[in-house]
C-alpha cells in the first residue's frame, strides 16, 4: 500500500458525490416503501413519524457505512496488486460460489443465499461478491495479451467460464446474465475481435441447447421457459401487471410523500423495497423523479466511462470498464422488469434497493474504481 503527494492528487471526488446522492434517494425510497398506510388523519409531525418504519432505513445506513469503510480500503490498495495474486482472487471467488452449492439456501428458485442467523433475516449473496472477482481475474488476462489472435481470448474466456459454471448449476440465470455483459464489454473494449466474440456466442449457444436437452431436468427446462416467456414463475406475473399499475398511478408528478392510498404502502406489491424499490419512486414523484433518476444514473455511468477512457493502465481501464458494465446492466434490468420489457429477476437497483451484500458489493466497485484513479503514476489529468 504506497502512495505519495501526486497520489492524492488524483483523488477522483465527483463519483462518490454521485453515489451519496443515490443513496440518499434510495433511504427515502425504502421509507416510503415500508411505511405504514396513512390515513389523511395525520395531523403533526410525530403522527406523520409514527407510521414509518426506521429500523429498515436504519439497517440500510449500517450498511452503507460498513461500505464507505470498505471503498476507503479499496481505494488504499494499490489495484495492480489484483493482477499479481489473481489465482487467489479467482479461487477466492469459485470457493464462495461452491460455498453456497454445499451451504446455500434456496429463494425463489434460485440457490444462493447463505443464512448468517438461523432466521434468515440476515444473509450473504456470494454471487454479488464474485462479480468484482470475475471482473479482476477476467481483466488482468485481457489485458496481459495484444487481443489479436483467438488464443490470446483463451485464458480470460477460461476464468471466466469456470466461474459461470457454478452458477448456472444454482439455476441462478438473472445474475448469470450480469457476468456474460460485463464480460462481454470488457473483452470489447479490450480489442477482442468481434468474429471471436461471435465464436465465443455460438459455443455458448451450442452449450446451451446440449445443457437443456441433456443436463436439465423437467423442472429446470420449466422455470427458464417461464423466466424468459411467461416473465418470471407463479406469481411474479401479477406483480408485474401491478408494477405496471402502480407506475402509471404516479401520473406526471407523482403522488408526493406520506400520500393517502398509496399502493406502494399497502403491500399491494410484496417487498417492494427490494427489487422494485423503482415502483415506489415512481409512485411518489411520478415522471419528473423518474426522469431525474435516470439522469444521476447516466451521469454515474459517464463519469465512469470517462475514468476509464482517462486511465492509460490497460489493467485499470478495464477494471472500470467491466463495473460500468456491470451497472449498467443491473440499472437497465431492475428498471425493465419493473415496466414489463425484461424478465423478472432478483437484480436490484443500484445504491437504492434494501439488500446489504448488494450494496456493500457496489461500494467495494467504487472502491476499485478510486483505487486506479488514486494510484495512478501518470501526470494528472483534468476530467472536468
Amino acid at each position: 500500500m504506497r502512495f505519495d503527494k501526486k497520489s492524492f492528487e488524483n483523488i477522483e471526488y465527483i463519483l462518490p458525490i454521485i453515489v451519496l446522492l443515490l443513496f440518499m434517494i434510495g433511504l427515502i425510497a425504502i421509507t416510503i416503501a415500508t411505511a405504514s398506510p396513512f390515513t389523511g388523519e395525520e395531523l403533526t409531525f410525530g403522527e406523520i413519524m409514527a407510521n414509518l418504519d426506521f429500523s429498515v432505513v436504519g439497517l440500510q445506513a449500517i450498511f452503507f457505512a460498513v461500505g464507505l469503510a470498505v471503498t476507503v480500503l479499496l481505494m488504499l490498495i494499490d489495484y495492480r496488486l489484483y493482477s499479481k495474486i489473481w489465482y487467489l482472487v479467482l479461487a477466492a471467488g469459485v470457493g464462495l460460489l461452491l460455498l453456497v452449492v454445499f451451504f446455500g439456501k434456496t429463494r425463489g428458485g434460485t440457490q444462493g443465499w447463505i443464512y448468517l442467523n438461523s432466521s434468515g433475516s440476515i444473509t450473504l449473496q456470494p454471487s454479488e461478491i464474485v462479480k468484482l472477482a470475475m471482473i479482476l481475474v477476467c481483466a488482468k488476462f485481457l489485458a496481459d495479451r495484444p487481443m489479436e489472435r483467438f488464443v490470446d481470448v483463451l485464458p480470460a474466456a477460461g476464468a471466466f467460464v469456470a466461474i459461470i459454471a457454478v452458477l448456472l448449476y444454482q439455476m441462478d440465470i438473472g445474475t448469470t446474465i450480469v457476468y456474460v455483459v460485463a464480460f462481454v464489454g470488457m473483452a470489447f473494449m479490450s480489442g477482442v475481435k468481434l468474429r471471436y466474440l461471435g465464436a465465443f456466442g455460438l459455443a455458448g449457444a451450442a452449450f446451451c441447447v446440449f445443457a437443456w436437452f441433456v443436463l436439465m431436468g423437467d423442472r429446470q427446462r420449466s422455470r427458464i421457459i417461464n423466466y424468459f416467456v411467461n416473465g418470471g414463475e407463479g406469481d411474479e406475473f401479477l406483480q408485474l401487471n401491478r408494477s405496471i399499475a402502480v407506475i402509471g398511478s404516479g401520473g406526471f408528478a407523482g403522488k408526493g410523500l406520506f400520500s393517502v392510498g398509496a399502493l406502494s404502502q399497502l403491500n399491494y406489491i410484496p417487498v417492494i423495497e427490494t427489487d422494485f424499490i423503482f415502483v415506489a419512486i415512481a409512485e411518489t414523484f411520478g415522471f419528473v423523479g423518474c426522469f431525474i433518476l435516470l439522469v444521476i444514473y447516466a451521469l454515474l455511468i459517464f463519469r465512469m466511462w470517462l475514468l476509464a477512457r482517462r486511465t492509460q493502465d490497460k489493467f485499470g481501464a478495464l477494471i472500470i470498464y467491466g463495473i460500468m458494465f456491470m451497472f449498467m446492466f443491473h440499472i437497465f434490468e431492475n428498471i425493465g422488469m419493473t415496466i414489463g420489457i425484461m424478465p423478472i429477476t432478483g437484480i436490484p437497483l443500484p445504491f437504492i434497493s434494501k439488500g446489504g451484500t448488494n450494496l456493500v458489493t457496489s461500494m467495494a466497485a467504487i472502491g476499485l474504481i478510486l483505487s486506479v484513479r488514486f494510484h495512478s503514476r501518470e501526470k494528472r489529468q483534468e476530467l472536468v
